[in-house]
């Protein structure tokens, strides 16, 4: 028994299906399709793809449907990625080398990266997921639905951290609705009829209710989370710590006081496990900076930063590895609004450095210029460094961004780079805009 397996259970997904399979073409002995009830080409492209298809009536049980797929694998290794999901094309190719290298009878899986992208395609979140694992008769998934891994030994799995070179995106968030956020909730209700105390199904249906706006009914879920969470929890708790953040989305949500925002906070952090996790200062800068209070926003922003660089965001600090831009971009602003013009220009520098085409950072670029006293001239000759002028669409960048700095020699320096038609067109790009 050699080589990898890929598994994936689908119904109605022929949508995602050739992508799907496409990753692993080149590198998996076999793709194993399970088929749980598909009325579209699912089972048709699947197995146009080469794949082998077999059928499994659905009985409300997704381990049980993923458990029949492990059976019909023959490799060493087993990839079990959904339909909506895909390993970067890059990856994939070191997937083999890095298998060679590892046991699987001493081995039960990989941890990779899980990368939730949106409906334009760009990163949001992150995570860390076993998908990747060893074909062993003791590794089996349990819960009928937010399944996991486990071993049937009872023990804790042996797990090797291969986040940094393998990353799985998810797209299944770009096709949400309220109505597919709630399909699941019966069979979550059905696990919590049997393990009533399950802090982390708790979380689940949370999540269920927040993703389909069902807010009311996702805090009193959370809550209950919260009171059957136990007192030491495992570091790197995911679970645990989006169960707090999403308590304090609502509380923000719901315009609650700052008392009740700060005891949420504190009864997160009063978990050791949770400390290391920036999100919860991410989260409570931006609680700040929609307030417009700069001050109290920026130890938050400073300290987040911080977090992710010194721990990582290996189950941990999935908003903060996503928005680390944003991070920046609010930090060098923060620094502005409280009149530290050197460390706001250094810091919208360095984004822009990353970022050319950053508006908030060159307006805080400009705002902070013009706030010194720098000259006009200087400025521009500072910008150039960035920026071709000789390019239409940095002119007009550098235009808006005068403008929302309200600069009037750099707008008006800026103004005579344009030609009478580039700046009629400029004008009524601006009235669209307003």
């Amino acid at each position: 028994m050699k080589g990898l397996s890929q598994c994936m259970i689908v119904k109605n997904e022929e949508k995602h299906i050739r992508r799907a399979l496409s990753w692993a073409a080149g590198i998996a002995k076999e793709q194993i399709v399970v088929d749980t009830g598909s009325t579209d080409r699912t089972v048709e492209i699947a197995r146009s793809m080469g794949a082998k298809v077999f059928h499994f009536p659905w009985e409300d049980d997704f381990s049980s449907a993923k458990n029949y797929a492990i059976r019909q694998a023959s490799g060493s290794w087993i990839a079990f990625l959904d339909a909506d999901e895909y390993l970067d094309a890059d990856d994939a190719k070191k997937l083999p080398g890095i298998l060679k290298k590892l046991s699987p009878e001493h081995t039960d899986g990989i941890m990779s990266g899980w990368m939730q992208l949106d409906s334009r395609g760009e990163f949001f979140a992150g995570a860390s997921q076993v998908r990747i694992f060893a074909n062993r008769k003791d590794l089996r998934y349990r819960r009928r639905i937010h399944e996991q891994l486990f071993s049937s030994e009872g023990r804790p799995l042996r797990l090797v951290d291969g986040s940094q070179e393998l990353s799985i995106f998810h797209t299944g968030y770009a096709d949400a609705s309220e109505q597919k956020s709630l399909r699941n909730l019966p069979l979550i209700q059905k696990e919590l009829n049997d393990h009533p105390g399950d802090y982390e199904m708790l979380g689940y249906l949370g999540d269920t209710y927040f993703s389909g706006g069902k807010t009311d009914e996702a805090e009193e879920a959370y809550q209950r989370a919260v009171k059957a969470m136990p007192k030491q929890i495992e570091e790197g708790d995911q679970r645990s710590a989006v169960t707090f953040l999403n308590l304090l989305q609502i509380a923000d949500r719901k315009n609650e006081p700052e008392s009740r925002v700060k005891a949420l906070l504190e009864a997160a952090l009063s978990r050791r496990e949770l400390q290391k996790d920036a999100d919860f200062d991410y989260l409570m800068g931006r609680w700040y900076l929609a307030r417009q209070r700069f001050k109290e926003a920026l130890p938050f922003l400073l300290s987040a930063a911080e977090k992710l660089e010194k721990y990582g965001n290996f189950n941990r600090s999935m908003y903060t590895a996503a928005g680390l831009k944003d991070i920046f971009e609010q930090t060098a602003l923060c620094w502005m609004k409280e009149g530290n013009l050197n460390e706001a220009v250094r810091q919208s520098t360095a984004v822009l450095k990353a970022d050319p085409w950053s508006f908030l950072a060159l307006c805080v670029l400009m705002e902070s210029f013009h706030s010194g006293k720098v000259e006009a001239g200087q400025a521009y000759d500072f910008l150039s460094r960035f920026y071709d002028v000789s390019s239409l669409k940095s002119r007009i960048f550098l235009l808006r961004a005068a403008k929302q700095a309200k600069w009037g020699e750099l707008e008006k320096k800026l103004y005579g780079l344009l030609s009478r038609e580039e700046l009629a067109c400029f004008e009524r790009s601006m009235e669209k805009q307003e």
